[in-house]
């Protein structure tokens, strides 16, 4: 009787997602994780350009 084969061995886990660096979708999430007083007022956005 043969030995039966071996099992194949698991799939390396999926990496992470990389980080977005900086603000790459716009004002959400600008504020988001910002520890801020009762009563912060965000800055308004800049006008735009002409």
């Amino acid at each position: 009787a043969f030995a039966a084969p071996p099992p194949p061995p698991p799939p390396p886990p999926m990496p992470p997602p990389p980080a977005p660096s900086g603000p790459t979708d716009g004002k959400e999430g600008l504020y988001e994780n910002l520890e801020v007083p009762p009563g912060f007022v965000a800055p308004p956005p800049p006008p735009p350009p002409p």
